[in-house]
Parts: structure tokens; sequence; C-alpha cells
């Protein structure tokens, strides 16, 4: 199975919350502009369908099909690629401001802490954010902009995985 886009990712790890299964409507409430996880980054109803039936294809989850509003629930596969990928740093520092806190969003909402992760997310990018810190250059802006931007993120990472 190819890897999972940040909507399907998202979906997944919010239908593993629910042993008991969850109904889809929860999901596009949850992703909505003011919903817990939509005020982070939000889905639209037709992209969070779309992925919950991509999810159900590639036996992420089922559904039950026998009652008209249908129940979803995680796979063991499923619940296996949810924890792949709420443990996995993001890979680019412009991911941050969505994926990464969707992600620490999602360990919190299952009882776990940012430090692990937040740790390992500036193991990741700190070579990156050294070389955006040493491009500072008053007379260009966007690398001042960059530069300081970037200083703030380790900032920011060293003190969640101090938590």
């Amino acid at each position: 199975m190819e890897s999972l886009s940040l909507a399907e990712a998202t979906c997944l790890a919010l239908v593993a919350e629910h042993e008991s299964g969850v109904h889809g409507w929860h999901l596009v409430r949850t992703l909505a502009p003011d919903g817990e996880i939509g005020r982070i980054w939000s889905l639209s109803r037709p992209l969070t369908y779309r992925a919950l039936d991509l999810l159900e294809e590639h036996a992420l989850i089922t559904r039950d099909r026998s009652s008209r509003r249908h129940l979803m629930r995680v796979t063991t596969r499923g619940r296996r690629a949810r924890d792949a990928f709420i443990d996995t740093p993001v890979d680019h520092v412009r991911d941050l401001r969505t994926a990464f806190l969707v992600k620490c969003e999602l360990r919190r909402r299952i009882g776990l802490g940012p430090a692990d992760l937040a740790g390992r997310q500036l193991e990741r990018l700190d070579d990156h954010l050294d070389a955006l810190i040493s491009s500072d250059t008053p007379e260009d802006i966007v690398a001042s902009w960059r530069a300081r931007s970037a200083a703030a993120t380790r900032e920011f990472l060293r003190e969640m995985s101090s938590r």
C-alpha cells in the first residue's frame, strides 16, 4: 500500500479513536473549520468521505452497511498505519503548521504526549533549521523571515520535547 495522504491518515486516526465504531458525519464535524481538528487543518465533507472510501478500499477500515448510517471501525492493519502516522515526524518545515500539529492533537486525544514526537521532529529538521537560521541577512527580508521563523520553530520543538 502506498503512503496515506494527510486527509486519509487523519480520518483513519479519528476512526481508530472509536472502538465501537463511528459515523462519517462525526468526522465531518471534527474536521470542519470550527471542529477540534479543523481548527488546525480542515477538510470538506466530500473530501472526508472520499478519504474514508479510500481507507475502506485499502482495508484500513470497515463499514457496517446494515443500517442507513454506516458505522466505521478501524482494522488491525489500519491501527498499525495510524500508529506509524502519529509517530512519524514530518519531512519539511512547511508541514509543521499542518501535519505536525494534527499529529500532536491526535496523539493528545488518545492520551499520548507530544514530547517523543517533538524530540524526533527536532532531530529530523535540526540541520535544515540551522541552515535557515544562518542564512539571516538584514537586506533580504525573506531570508530574515525564514531565519526568525526557524529559530522560533526550534525553540517551540525544544520546549515541547521537554513536556
